[in-house]
């Protein structure tokens, strides 16, 4: 998480020092500083490492592949050190993928790292997406999306699901725009399907629906593709006064203007209804209970976290990613404790 004076707090995993830290790279169960992060505009972390844009217009990427490091000012910097990258100042956002970064620059989106959703692909230095205008924003999933400035979603990369919308599921590297999807403002890519958020607030999926990721409802049934592939954009039923989305694997969330917050699919881990029995399913938008006031969302399988208008971050989910250690009896939402955040270079906390 950034703050507005540039620095990070970060929890969860930091097995590859996605949090800047390398004294200990284990799992962190409560928030801790990211060290070696001061002045950051933006921030992105993905299982590789992280990258963010600085005051200065400097991109910095800190990682275990050499692939992400090549274009870098020190292409052999430890895990965890961020390091400059080369001629892409100036940024507009930056975006992470599990082992793929993507910065935007005078609209244009650039790309590097290992691709790894069919076909693979492989870039040591930032590169422009193959037949993409320019754009605003993009979003990472098993495939990746764009927004570009006219208001269109366009889409790239794996498309087993139908993910890429373009009513086929056929992979490609080209982007191509999603069929019947204008005046978008945001793009969440998420496993194997897509939503976006439009100017009249509201939200259109395509992909799988195996697990209700659409927020289309109805019984999961039937056991081939055929049954629960969707690779046309269609509408979330019931979902409108949308500001803000976000997708994961196998949960999507939309924060309304009211200040709450409603997912669909998912709940793995509880993650949606924060009920202590078992998971169950949702094929259509759930509120989130408890929780309100919300300004922004990130959802990924396993756990839902919300930024609040009062600048706290509540959770809920798998304990090991919730930053609220390992309290066997947590159910439902609570504040993530960023003022007790931990110095972890000093090892793991008593």
């Amino acid at each position: 998480m950034r703050y507005s004076d540039g620095s990070a707090r970060c929890w969860g995993s930091n097995g590859n020092a996605q949090c800047t830290v390398t004294e200990y790279t284990g799992q962190w169960y409560w928030p801790g500083f990211a060290n070696r992060i001061a002045c950051a505009t933006s921030l992105a972390v993905g299982s590789f490492g992280g990258i963010a844009t600085y005051a200065d217009g400097a991109v910095r990427v800190w990682s275990a592949l050499p692939e992400i490091l090549a274009p870098t000012e020190d292409p052999d910097a430890e895990p965890g050190v961020p390091t400059r990258v080369n001629g892409l100042d100036g940024a507009q956002s930056v975006t992470a993928g599990e082992e793929v970064v993507f910065a935007i620059r005078n609209d244009v989106a650039a790309w590097w790292g290992v691709f790894p959703y069919y076909p693979v692909a492989v870039a040591t230095e930032p590169t422009p997406v193959p037949g993409l205008p320019p754009v605003k924003q993009i979003s990472m999933g098993t495939h990746a999306c764009a927004v570009t400035l006219e208001g269109e979603v366009w889409c790239w990369g794996r498309n087993s699901a139908g993910q890429l919308g373009d009513g086929t599921t056929v992979d490609r590297l080209e982007a191509k725009p999603v069929v019947g999807v204008q005046n978008a403002v945001q793009v969440a890519a998420g496993g194997a399907f897509t939503c976006a958020l439009l100017s009249d607030g509201t939200v259109q999926c395509w992909g799988t629906h195996s697990r209700g990721q659409l927020g289309r409802g109805g019984e999961i049934q039937g056991t081939g593709p055929e049954d629960y592939f969707f690779p046309l954009a269609a509408p979330v039923p019931g979902l409108s006064d949308v500001v803000a989305i976000d997708a994961g694997s196998g949960i999507a969330c939309a924060v309304r203007a009211d200040g709450t917050l409603w997912c669909w699919s998912g709940n793995t881990a509880n993650e949606i209804d924060g009920s202590p029995s078992a998971p169950a399913i949702f094929t259509s938008p759930a509120r989130v209970p408890n929780l309100v006031n919300v300004v922004s969302v990130q959802a990924d399988a396993g756990v839902v976290c919300a930024l609040l208008a009062d600048a706290a971050v509540w959770c809920q989910g798998t304990l090991d990613s919730i930053g609220r250690g390992l309290d066997m009896g947590l159910t439902g939402p609570g504040p993530v404790p960023l003022d007790q955040a931990n110095d972890y270079t000093k090892g793991f906390p008593e």
